[in-house]
């Protein structure tokens, strides 16, 4: 059924059609952020009135160094999404959103080691840890819509729980991936952002276990230990998601998908600058919070 597919990690075909299926998804995936998050001064606002935000104790023994560094990659490669010219140049889109993905990853990346510095001294370097102790860590310190995580089997809807958000799994199953993106939808596809990156982490997953133990398949016992195994899904599984998709699986959606008009992969490629934009300034603030506001300046500035 069509409203179940997420073509989004499709494999390329001949005529390309997953490809544009794909590509859709991508588009309303990312979209469906964009609209429920347009405003970063009241995300900025909300996370303030958040009850964990406004906990955090002021650590001042950190060493400088080691949020230096993170937050200094991070810097530099929002510096260089920002420096294509895609507003006067819409063309130059269609060809800079193949390393995109990989980009606004390692923004985000870069800004939440910093993050997580300051919260638990813990830099994790492989990124599978690094998105637990994200879920786990930074998840309560956002507001909505980038506290949204997804929890339970993801083989079957009923026993998964999305948090964070007024959507139910049943409500997200039928929305279609490709459906036209609207403020009356835009929850449900950014849930199923999470729901559909849950299910190809659990693929995956199943994938490994069955290479490492030799075997042909798993039983249902052992699909249901390697759910039961999985961390809750979050903004920052999905942002995985789509680096690994231009990183190392089939970026084709991008060349066999193809963009109807430059001006539709310009808005693309400015709703991910966007998107990320306001994920690493709400990770800012809250570096800003635990070493305090004078100290941050004077860590994101240096090195500039």
């Amino acid at each position: 059924m069509l409203d179940d597919f997420d073509g989004f990690d499709s494999v390329a075909d001949p005529d390309g059609e997953n490809a544009k299926l794909a590509l859709k998804t991508y588009y309303n995936y990312v979209g469906a952020f964009c609209l429920l998050a347009p405003n970063v001064k009241n995300l900025l606002r909300d996370q303030a009135k958040l009850p964990s935000f406004s906990a955090l104790q002021r650590v001042d023994a950190a060493d400088e160094d080691e949020i230096r560094k993170p937050l200094h990659r991070c810097r530099l490669t929002v510096r260089m999404m920002k420096a294509v010219p895609v507003a006067q140049f819409p063309e130059v889109a269609s060809a800079a959103i193949f390393w995109l993905p990989v980009q606004a990853y390692y923004a985000v990346h870069g800004a939440a080691l910093a993050t997580l510095y300051v919260l638990s001294h813990e830099q994790p370097f492989h990124h599978r840890k690094f998105l637990t102790s994200s879920a786990n860590q930074i998840l309560r310190l956002l507001p909505f819509p980038f506290c949204i995580r997804c929890n339970g089997d993801p083989q079957n809807s009923s026993s998964m729980s999305l948090v964070g958000c007024a959507v139910t799994p049943k409500e997200v199953e039928r929305v279609s991936t490709i459906a036209t993106l609207w403020d009356g939808n835009a929850e449900l596809l950014a849930a199923k952002a999470l729901v559909t990156t849950r299910k190809r982490d659990f693929e995956r997953s199943c994938q490994e276990k069955r290479r490492k133990e030799g075997r042909k398949r798993l039983n249902a016992r052992l699909r249901a230990d390697v759910a039961k195994a999985l961390q809750p899904t979050t903004v920052f599984d999905f942002y995985y998601r789509m680096r690994v998709r231009s990183n190392y699986d089939d970026p084709s959606m991008y060349v066999l998908g193809d963009f109807s008009s430059a001006v539709e992969a310009q808005r693309l490629y400015t709703d991910l600058l966007g998107l990320t934009t306001c994920v690493v300034r709400l990770l800012q603030e809250i570096v800003a919070r635990k070493i305090g506001r004078d100290r941050f300046e004077r860590v994101w500035k240096s090195g500039f």
